[in-house]
C-alpha cells in the first residue's frame, strides 16, 4: 500500500475544504512549485450503492497553502471519499 500523508486544502480565497491525502512524491512536487493533477471516480464494486462521480482537479503550493483550482470538484471528491469510509 502507497503511503498517504493528509493535507488541508483550500479555494482560491483561502477557505478550507478539507484535508486530501497525497503521497510523499505528490507532496515533493507541490513543495518543488509544481502543480498536481487528482482523478477521481466511484470504486467500480461500490457502484450499485453509491452514485457514479468522477472529475479531477489540481493543487498548487501558494502563500504557503495547498490551494485547489476547482473547488466544487475538491469537496466532491471528499464527499465521495466519507462516502467510501461510512
Amino acid at each position: 500500500m502507497v503511503e498517504r500523508l493528509t493535507f488541508d486544502v483550500f479555494d482560491g480565497d483561502g477557505n478550507m475544504i478539507g484535508a486530501v491525502p497525497i503521497s510523499p512524491m505528490q507532496y515533493d512536487h507541490l513543495k518543488k512549485g509544481a502543480e498536481i493533477e487528482i482523478r477521481f471516480h466511484t470504486p467500480r464494486m461500490l457502484r450499485e450503492i453509491l452514485a457514479v462521480r468522477n472529475g479531477v482537479f489540481k493543487v498548487k503550493e501558494t502563500g504557503g497553502l495547498f490551494v485547489v483550482d476547482d473547488a466544487e470538484q475538491a469537496k466532491e471528491y471528499l464527499k465521495l471519499q466519507a462516502e467510501i469510509d461510512a
